[in-house]
């Protein structure tokens, strides 16, 4: 599974980010670990979001 969005900071800056969820299994059948990872990052100031979300 894996999500991203943007969005304005409190400070005004605009971020991107996304993260993933990948369920690992060791017999093939059942899950025995989730492996997850997020990253972000703050857009520089010719970039725009378009739709921001408070």
């Amino acid at each position: 599974m894996t999500y991203g969005n943007q969005f304005v900071d409190f400070q005004g800056r605009g971020l991107l980010y996304r993260s993933i969820l990948l369920p690992l299994s060791a017999d093939g059948k059942t899950i025995s670990v989730v492996l997850g990872g997020a990253n972000c990052r703050i857009l520089g100031h010719d970039e725009v979001i378009e739709n921001p979300q408070p």
